[in-house]
């Protein structure tokens, strides 16, 4: 009997090593490719719901109309620039964030803007935010809101960087602010009291000495100086 021994050579070299490592290559390029497809141009991962986010569904409905997102876009081809460019068109909105909620929704996360108060215009008076942004005209002056009176450029945000720093239980009190120069905002309270606030430094401290004074009922109060504050007249009952 004759026995055929088989056997491999210890280090031999692979067949065709450079035609494999090709086909692996062309592979991998080919899987890349088939990603790409899927995500920038399969209706696959496209839109199919546009969720407006931070506001009321009335402004929701006007930002999607605004958005003009179609469905059915691809998801990676939504341009954020031009969506967030053509929304921050809408008066009322003060910025948005545009998310991708893979694999088919577009999110768009509003923030309004919050009067800070009003300014007269014309017939009607405009709402001013604490960016000194101007928007929605209205005939009638909204309650709540004290009337702004300040030159545009450094006074007037001088005079808005005063009432967005003030207390809430504070700010709720202010029926006016005017405001000749930076450093020289007054405030005028309800029932008539009227505040020399001065620059818009110290605004905490001035607000604790207002706070504290308006006990007295005094007609005049004077924080221009933190460190000697005075007051004058009484408001009559």
């Amino acid at each position: 009997m004759t026995l055929v021994e088989s056997r491999t050579e210890v280090g031999a070299p692979e067949k065709h090593p450079t035609r494999r490592r090709w086909a692996w290559a062309l592979l991998a390029i080919l899987a890349i490719v088939a990603v790409a497809w899927v995500v920038g141009w399969s209706p696959v991962l496209s839109v199919r719901e546009v969720r407006v986010l931070g506001v009321d569904p009335t402004v929701a409905a006007q930002v999607r109309q605004v958005a003009a997102v179609r469905l059915g876009t691809p998801l990676a081809q939504v341009s954020s620039a031009d969506v967030t460019a053509r929304v921050e068109t809408i008066p009322t909105v003060a910025s948005v964030e545009v998310r991708r909620g893979w694999p088919n929704v577009l999110v768009l996360v509003v923030t309004e803007r919050v009067a800070l108060a009003v300014v007269a215009d014309g017939s009607g008076f405009t709402l001013v935010d604490g960016g000194d942004a101007t928007y929605s005209f209205t005939k009638t002056r909204p309650a709540g809101l004290p009337l702004l009176t300040a030159p545009d450029g450094p006074a007037r945000l001088a005079a808005l960087s005063v009432l967005t720093a003030l207390p809430d239980q504070l700010r709720s009190q202010v029926v006016a602010v005017r405001a000749g120069t930076a450093n020289d905002v007054v405030l005028t309270l309800r029932p008539g009291t009227r505040v020399n606030w001065g620059g818009a430094d110290q605004g905490a401290r001035k607000a604790q000495i207002v706070t504290a004074l308006l006990v007295r009922r005094p007609a005049l109060i004077d924080v221009t100086a933190t460190d000697l504050p005075t007051t004058s007249g009484t408001l009559k009952p």
